[in-house]
């Protein structure tokens, strides 16, 4: 454990699609993601907060801003904390890391194709929660192996 946080840097990105585009795909990721929830809503503020929980962690919060820039232009800010207590871990700092990139890599999906069923959605959603299935029989694995090797 280490004696400071580590502070995680906010994180901005402009793209080329309107806002209202952005609230639509950013509502829709909970059905994608497996591990996402949408824990608060401004429409007025444009502020979406969303929890990406792990295997024995609360997880990490995303608290995601959008600034209209123009028409069809706009900001995204993402500030990450962790849902409980700051970033003392490596680990966590990855794991802050690897939420932000399957937050913006399905937005990216749910942008470029706006008709996405929840078929689709939810097959994503399959292949995702596959990861966490795989951990926990490692995690099994690895139990049984010191339990008769010690």
């Amino acid at each position: 454990m280490s004696l400071f946080a580590v502070v995680i840097p906010q994180k901005e990105i402009t793209i080329d699609f309107s806002i209202q585009d952005i609230k639509i795909a950013i509502l829709k990721l909970p059905k994608m993601l497996d591990n996402c929830k949408i824990i608060n809503q401004n429409d007025i503020l444009n502020r979406y907060d969303m929890q990406f929980t792990s295997f024995m962690s609360l997880g990490n919060k995303l608290s995601v801003t959008l600034t209209q820039l123009s028409e069809n232009k706009t900001k995204i800010t993402v500030d990450t904390t962790r849902m409980s207590g700051t970033f003392n871990e490596s680990h966590e700092v990855t794991s802050a890391d690897t939420d932000y990139t399957k937050m913006t890599d399905s937005l990216s999906k749910l942008l470029s194709n706006p008709n996405i069923t929840d078929d689709e959605m939810k097959s994503n959603s399959d292949n995702n929660s596959n990861a966490g299935l795989n951990i926990v029989l490692g995690v099994i694995f690895v139990i049984i192996m010191i339990y008769i090797f010690f």
